[in-house]
């Protein structure tokens, strides 16, 4: 297909924007970068030298874009709020949410760190785990923790993002919304809730785009069927829509060119009300432009249309082609518009045409989005387009059969429930599609970023290699050789297959590992996350003769191929396990340090204090409610609370708890914590505690891992971090008799050495041991 200039405009706008985006936050000078585009266009561009000025500017307008929207973001008010303040006051709730759930709040009168503020902008905030009632949305009085999020390597998160509110305390003072929209928002909230109890969370996600709600093993066997698109307001969702309004007018006996108008105006009302997320933004821009380009009789170039939405988008936006939404819902459309025709005419003619038509956007689309998908999920579907044939005709159902639910519970409720009724059916069907394809042997491969990245360079190369490879083994080229084009090719697919062979992908991709290290009498755990970020929690002993992490944890990471430790946890100031902190500073780029943050007279605690400060490393604070995401694997602490660390106590009982969260699987992880700690935890989060792991506390001592803890957590498996022939006697037998009388299996570090903990977004579980 051709390249139109709007879609050469856009494309050169959306480098610019990406260029502004990465220099604002501090990547490369920002001047190089101008440099750059301003020498770039003009080789882009034609002979013209207006169309050179033209395409200059647009990439000049990019830059200038992302860059603004860098600054603003780096000086939003939400941005600059310190880590760990309290904040009080009223806001607006919107669309309310449960126990333990996540929930957007929209500051009005509020109080940062006791000071009075104007900063009247929107925050995630997190409720309460032990909360009486989900709350419904509008004015609110709150109190939380603000605990800010790190931004991405290179890139600005957007203000929004800037960190989450760890709500204590919160209740509704009056049910009036400040805004209409969020009125109607809030409304259609309460009944969907109300019309279908059975199936709300995947109800809300397919009509309201709120998936906060959907259980997370829901979520991963969307993901897992290919089906995770069907999750997300899209294309596919408004053009139900509108085609409910297209069919209801030709009942109406409606002219073909009003039912249009009328499908466009309340499409777009529909993505207004959703907030306006990018695949559903894209769908309503292309369908104002498809309609626009009807009444001035005009043919339409769809590559144009989408070049023209993703121009307006990013234009409105500059950081939305960093979303996965806004990549995913573009390269889905170019998919079918481009691969479609392809795999139409490479489908054998014998096969149903039904079944043809059905496979070829499913195939085109999969085609475009794999590697979007595979780079920020870490996961590839292969049996996306077959689970799509029975999963895409339920959503064509479901859809409207819900909205035609609500319609008519306005005047018929009998009516409505019946229909709601069978919604609720084909939705259950829905997941029960979902689970059955994840569930198939074969069904989804897990991959890297390193993987996703290699595969792209080496296509890249395969490609960009032709022209040069021609020259070269083909000087004259009026002459097909078969011999010459046969080793061009040979020659090609060398280069990409170096490159795939070369690139260090280390081990097993889209998993999350855990890693015990035998480090003696003491605790190290390393954790990598799909993604590849590395946490590292405790760095076990040092003595006179041995430095721990000198000499046992720097070899294992370097062995594993670590090159930056992006969160290092130091649970409390104890020789055994802060012992090895100043090896790892030494030997690797710490991003992060956190501790309890308490005052400590113990001279490695301000050795270690000192090479921190030394390395310029960040050092946060450790305190219940602090949360931080890690590509999708969550950390939360759970201890200490300031209750603790505003009295005199031994250091173990301020050691910092923490639970990780990854798809179907959590861990918690006690640090020395005693008893009386645990029985604190318990009595807070309840059976919110329960996990996959335990890392037990105090490596066996009998003074921790109680009958109230096992209760709460019921964990499959323990890891214990001990050394052999410990002076202390850990772990003790009365501990592992517990843990064998609650059926726990039991993993140690004195038996096995170094274990690794394998584990896949189901939250199933692989051990190894390394010794």
């Amino acid at each position: 297909m051709a390249m139109t200039p709007l879609i050469e405009l856009t494309a050169l706008f959306v480098a610019g924007d990406l260029v502004g985006l990465r220099a604002a936050a501090g990547w490369i000078p920002p001047a190089a970068l101008l440099a750059a585009c301003a020498l770039l266009a003009p080789v882009l561009a034609g002979r013209s030298l207006s169309r050179r000025a033209v395409r200059l500017s647009f990439v000049l307008m990019g830059c200038a874009a992302g860059g603004s929207a860098a600054r603003s973001a780096a000086t939003d008010c939400r941005t600059g709020i310190p880590d760990g303040t309290v904040l009080d006051g009223t806001g607006l709730l919107e669309a309310g949410a449960a126990p333990g759930g996540r929930a957007v709040l929209v500051l009005e009168d509020v109080r940062i760190g006791g000071r009075r503020s104007d900063c009247t902008r929107s925050v995630r905030i997190r409720l309460p785990d032990l909360m009486d009632e989900a709350l419904a949305g509008g004015h609110a009085r709150f109190a939380g923790t603000w605990w800010r999020a790190e931004p991405a390597a290179g890139w600005p998160r957007p203000p929004d993002r800037s960190g989450t509110l760890s709500v204590r305390t919160i209740e509704r003072s009056r049910a009036d919304h400040a805004h209409v929209m969020s009125g109607i928002r809030d409304a259609a909230f309460s009944r969907v809730r109300t019309r279908f109890p059975n199936e709300t969370p995947l109800a809300e996600s397919l009509l309201l785009a709120r998936r906060e709600s959907l259980d997370v093993a829901v979520r991963d066997d969307f993901a897992a069927a290919g089906l995770a698109h069907l999750l997300a307001i899209s294309g596919a969702h408004v053009g139900i829509l509108a085609a409910m309004v297209v069919l209801l007018a030709g009942v109406l006996r409606m002219r073909p060119r009003a039912s249009a108008m009328a499908a466009t105006v309340i499409a777009v009302a529909y993505v207004v009300l959703l907030g306006a997320p990018a695949a559903a933004a894209r769908a309503a821009l292309q369908s104002i432009a498809l309609l626009a380009s009807r009444l001035a009789q005009r043919p339409a170039d769809r590559l144009t249309l989408l070049a023209g939405a993703a121009l307006v988008l990013t234009a409105g936006d500059p950081a939305a082609p960093l979303g996965a939404g806004f990549q995913l819902s573009f390269a889905g459309v170019y998919g079918l518009l481009v691969f479609g025709p392809p795999i139409a005419r490479a489908l054998p003619e014998s096969w149903p045409r039904p079944l043809a038509s059905a496979l070829v956007p499913t195939l085109a689309a999969t085609a475009a989005t794999a590697p979007i998908a595979a780079w920020h999920f870490g996961l590839v579907s292969l049996i996306g387009p077959l689970s799509n044939l029975v999963a895409a005709p339920l959503l064509a159902l479901a859809i409207p059969a819900m909205a035609l639910s609500l319609a008519v519970g306005l005047v018929a409720d009998p009516i409505a429930a019946f229909v709601a009724g069978g919604a609720e059916t084909l939705l259950m069907m829905l997941r029960g599609v979902a689970a059955a394809a994840a569930s198939m042997p074969a069904s989804h491969a897990w991959v890297s970023s390193d993987a996703v990245t290699a595969a792209v360079v080496a296509a890249a190369a395969f490609l960009l290699c032709g022209p040069s490879l021609r020259q070269r083994f083909r000087p004259d080229p009026s002459r097909l050789d078969r011999p010459d084009r046969r080793a061009r090719q040979v020659a090609r697919a060398g280069v990409a297959a170096a490159i795939l062979v070369g690139w260090p992908v280390l081990r097993p991709a889209g998993s999350l590992e855990i890693h015990a290290i035998d480090v003696g009498q003491g605790d190290a755990i390393a954790i990598r996350t799909p993604g590849g970020h590395w946490i590292v929690i405790d760095t076990g002993p040092a003595s006179p003769t041995f430095d721990a992490g000198r000499q046992r944890v720097a070899p294992y990471l370097r062995s594993q191929g670590v090159r930056r430790i992006d969160l290092l946890v130091l649970t409390h100031p104890d020789m055994d396990h802060i012992g090895g902190a100043r090896a790892l500073f030494e030997s690797f780029d710490v991003t992060t340090v956190m501790d309890p943050a308490v005052a400590t007279g113990k001279d490695l605690y301000f050795e270690t204090l000192g090479a921190a400060r030394n390395a310029g490393r960040a050092w946060v604070a450790a305190e219940s409610g602090r949360e931080l995401d890690a590509g999708g694997v969550v950390i939360r602490v759970l201890a200490p609370d300031s209750a603790l660390l505003d009295g005199l106590h031994e250091a173990n009982d301020l050691s910092v708890v923490l639970r990780l969260e990854y798809g179907g699987f959590s861990g918690l992880f006690l640090g020395d914590a005693h008893e009386a700690i645990e029985n604190r935890l318990v009595a807070r989060h309840g059976v919110a505690l329960a996990s996959n792991l335990l890392k037990v506390g105090h490596h066996g001592s009998r003074t921790s891992t109680g009958d109230s803890l096992l209760v709460a957590v019921r964990p499959d498996l323990a890891l214990i971090s001990v050394g052999r022939r410990n002076r202390y006697g850990h772990p003790d037998p009365q501990v592992i008799a517990r843990l064998r009388r609650y059926g726990v299996s039991v993993a140690r570090t004195d038996e096995s050495g170094s274990l690794v903990l394998r584990v896949r977004p189901d939250g199933s579980m692989r051990l190894f041991a390394t010794r």
